[in-house]
């Protein structure tokens, strides 16, 4: 716990660095002390305490940043920057693409499988090939057909919204690799032999954190590539996205051949394959430039943010494409499959906005060089 209090509050320092020089000059001590306080406070009583803490002063940040800066008169000169340009755009950018992705995959999981007979004989003609005799669909190699229709979309949007002329191809690469990659992790961690049928709830939960953790470093490692001019980056990108989730689905076989599935061990297996996988996606960001390791951590510090901040602001009416329909629900209708589909575009839309905003404030910050200014 003081090693996560410590990083949290390197985090929340490194955050100070936004406010106007006068005004961290007279108050940044006093602010990183009063926060530090608040951490080793809230987390004498467990971390969900903590948690709460921390959102609060995330939440808090932007509005105090934005009084800081017209006290300084540098309104103007805020939107115009290439930080708040930048995060604007990536705002826009990865809130398109989320958004399409999330209306591809909805429409073809629960479109192609609901009752609804024109869309039922749709999804029995793309994955009816997959099927054996009298067997149900191969929901892994339909899930993988999903996975790779939706990373091309992601890739599209994102070179549209984010490249330069003559760069289309390396951001729709980098976009469908880094988007894919951890999806198919992930897919194998819980639909390879069901994990979550092997760890307890609580395990569940810390392993869902780390995919999301390593869900975001993806999407941060995507911006550090396509920013470089080197061609190393997107090779080593591409190569992880091939490597990693077959070595994952053949290391959990082997652990269910051997029987450390119903061992403690199981779970510390996973957690450390996850780690490793982070550390390979910071060494990626590292080869196509060291500031650029910023951008995987923020990428994974958000990541999870961004998922769970709308439930926190938005009703869940609003904001859960599956509010009231149950556990065991069937789409029988094209209205109940539209509200799904635009809650979660919505939903999917919200956590892009976020996710891009956050990603792209710090690029520009990145390429102003004020990385070298926080290290001295």
């Amino acid at each position: 716990m003081n090693r996560l209090l410590s990083i949290l509050t390197v985090f929340y320092g490194w955050l100070l660095s936004f406010y106007p020089r006068e005004f961290r000059d007279e108050f940044g001590g006093d602010m990183l002390q009063d926060f530090e306080d608040a951490l080793k406070a809230a987390s004498q009583n467990g971390f969900y305490t903590l948690l709460v803490v921390l959102l609060r002063e995330l939440l808090d940040l932007p509005l105090n940043l934005l009084h800081a800066h017209l006290d300084e008169k540098h309104m103007i000169g805020i939107l115009r920057s290439q930080p708040v340009q930048t995060g604007f755009r990536g705002a826009i950018g990865f809130g398109l693409a989320f958004a399409g992705v999330s209306l591809v995959r909805v429409f073809l999981v629960y479109g192609l499988t609901s009752s609804i007979p024109w869309l039922s004989r749709l999804g029995m003609l793309l994955f009816d090939r997959f099927r054996g005799n009298n067997q149900p669909a191969n929901f892994s190699i339909e899930f993988l057909i999903i996975s790779i229709l939706a990373a091309v979309i992601f890739g599209i949007v994102f070179s549209l919204l984010f490249s330069s002329r003559g760069r289309f191809s390396r951001f729709m690469l980098a976009g469908m690799l880094g988007w894919l990659a951890p999806n198919a992790i992930g897919s194998v961690f819980y639909n390879s032999i069901s994990v979550d049928y092997y760890i307890t709830p609580m395990q569940n939960f810390y392993l869902s954190i780390s995919l999301q953790l390593l869900t975001g470093a993806f999407f941060g490692v995507i911006l550090s590539v396509v920013e470089s001019e080197k061609k190393t980056p997107l090779f080593l990108l591409a190569v992880i996205t091939c490597l990693f989730p077959v070595i994952t689905y053949f290391s959990i076989k082997v652990f269910y051949y051997f029987d450390v599935v119903t061992t403690p061990w199981f779970f510390a297996a996973l957690m450390g394959m996850s780690l490793l996988y982070f550390t390979i996606v910071l060494a990626v960001a590292l080869s196509a430039e060291k500031r650029m390791l910023w951008m995987v951590v923020v990428g994974a510090l958000i990541n999870p943010l961004a998922d769970f901040l709308p439930y926190l602001i938005l009703p869940q009416k609003i904001i859960n494409p599956f509010y009231g329909l149950g556990d065991a629900f069937i789409v029988n209708n094209g209205m109940l499959l539209t509200s799904i589909m635009l809650k979660s575009t919505f939903q999917q839309a919200l956590f892009g906005i976020q996710l891009g905003l956050m990603l792209g404030i710090v690029l520009g910050f990145l390429k102003k060089g004020i990385s070298n200014r926080i290290e001295t």
